[in-house]
């Protein structure tokens, strides 16, 4: 008769975690014995449906090489988009970058990656991912007139849902675009996401923080916006990355709060664009979409020891 407090199984999966294969595990034995043993039988069916399987290599790889041409393809997507459409209000923010190749090579780099993960798992499913659906907006992304900023939205979407190294990259994109439309709540929520993330964090946080920084500004939480915008001058400087997106709006939202210490701060800032990146900086803040950086600026008095 079996007790309550068997350990037959128990000690057989405790060396079969720890030395594998070369453990000599009799799982006939180990079967058996938990077919008689209701209390065996129940930690052997727990342990089996919780073990922590070892990752395939090269369907993570294959998952990151299609979560890239997703990416891509949506970049494509906003970069082809007619001038004007999907672009930010604030002009300093740049989304599109150049790079990742045509719509069409995207495409067909996704449909291939896609081949690929089905041979590999025999199934349209990999963990919460639908192959099937990806298939059905790579044939969308195909017929070109359907290359809207909501399909490049749902491509990144379908990014964040792979466990690929991109997700941090695909979340900062969806900030940027609900942004871009004024949908602030979920653009905090895209950029929040961002930075609590570790993987691909460092190509995206300064972006991240830059942005967030105007998000509060439009809330009128100048103290939330000044600390968003110096940590994103921090983080891009620490990262490898420019700072000025940083610079520029740490110096916006701290002639608007003019607090003590704003002043010297901008005087500062001022002065490192004078250094390097003052007919950057003279362009930007004349942009049409600045208009409000401009008339802050105008209004202080350090626009007089700095003249446009």
């Amino acid at each position: 008769m079996t007790q309550g407090g068997c350990e037959y199984v128990s000690r057989y999966m405790e060396r079969w975690l720890d030395e594998g294969h070369g453990a000599g595990v009799d799982l006939r034995q180990m079967g058996s014995h938990a077919a008689t043993c209701a209390v065996c039988y129940q930690r052997l069916s727990a342990f089996f449906r919780t073990v922590e399987l070892p990752e395939s290599s090269y369907l993570k790889e294959t998952i990151d090489e299609l979560a890239y041409s997703l990416l891509n393809l949506a970049r494509a997507i906003i970069r082809d988009l007619p001038p004007g459409a999907d672009e930010p209000e604030t002009a300093i923010i740049t989304i599109t970058r150049d790079g990742g190749g045509s719509a069409e090579d995207n495409v067909e780099s996704g449909h291939e990656m896609i081949d690929d993960a089905e041979d590999y798992t025999g199934t349209a499913h990999v963990g919460d991912l639908d192959l099937g659906r990806l298939r059905e907006l790579l044939a969308d992304a195909k017929e070109g007139e359907l290359l809207r900023g909501e399909l490049a939205l749902d491509l990144f979407t379908c990014v964040t849902r792979m466990e690929s190294r991109y997700e941090a990259e695909a979340w900062n994109w969806i900030g940027a675009l609900h942004y871009g439309r004024e949908r602030l709540d979920e653009a905090e929520a895209a950029f929040l996401k961002v930075l609590s993330l570790s993987e691909g964090i460092t190509e995206v946080r300064s972006f991240a923080h830059c942005t967030l920084a105007y998000i509060f500004k439009h809330r009128g939480d100048l103290d939330r916006a000044v600390r968003a915008a110096r940590s994103s001058v921090v983080l891009a400087e620490e990262d490898g990355k420019d700072p000025y997106f940083g610079q520029f709006a740490e110096l916006y939202v701290r002639l608007l709060r003019g607090s003590e210490g704003d002043e010297s701060a901008c005087r500062e800032l001022l002065q490192r664009f004078k250094g390097s990146d003052w007919g950057r900086f003279r362009k930007d803040i004349k942009a049409p979409a600045n208009v409000p950086v401009i008339e802050a600026y105008s209004a202080a008095p350090l626009s007089q020891e700095f003249p446009l």
